[in-house]
């Protein structure tokens, strides 16, 4: 009987550490792979597929991520303004389009807002309103471009 509740445990402990999509990388606490449903045609556009990032996938698209934050910071018009990459929480989901492009939309949301998103890695967090805060952009991973960057009373 022992045997069997430390077996339980143990699964239950590993089934935890990660968002519950099917991904099988190690992620970040900041980061959430989270599954992409259906009726996110507003996303990934019309007659997409959900897909699963890989780990290399969510490296690229935090690299790329880097860049558009590094890029936003030195124009003229810093969307940023008062806020690092450090301070926000990721949640990546992954559509393939309809011309088999893989794109990661990762939606980003502000670690202070942790108590108010409590379920912020199992579920997607839509916000209207609340500033740099919140924002969201798209990874082309087949061409290695971010593009569609928005943020939240900016768009």
């Amino acid at each position: 009987m022992r045997n069997i509740v430390f077996v339980i445990l143990v699964m239950v402990s590993i089934g935890c550490s990660k968002s519950g999509s099917g991904y099988d990388g190690d992620l970040k606490p900041w980061q959430a792979v989270i599954e992409t449903g259906e009726k996110m045609e507003w996303v990934f556009g019309k007659n997409y597929k959900p897909y699963t990032p890989t780990a290399g996938e969510i490296d690229q698209a935090e690299e790329l991520l880097s860049q558009c934050f590094t890029q936003q910071e030195s124009g003229v018009v810093n969307c940023f303004v008062g806020k690092k990459l450090e301070d926000y929480n990721r949640q990546f989901l992954g559509g393939i389009t309809e011309s088999g492009e893989k794109v990661i939309w990762i939606n980003c949301l502000c670690k202070r807002e942790d108590e108010a998103f409590k379920d912020w890695k199992t579920r997607l967090i839509i916000v209207a309103d609340g500033g740099n805060c919140f924002f969201n952009l798209k990874i082309n991973i087949n061409k290695q471009i971010y593009y569609d960057l928005r943020v939240n009373g900016n768009a």
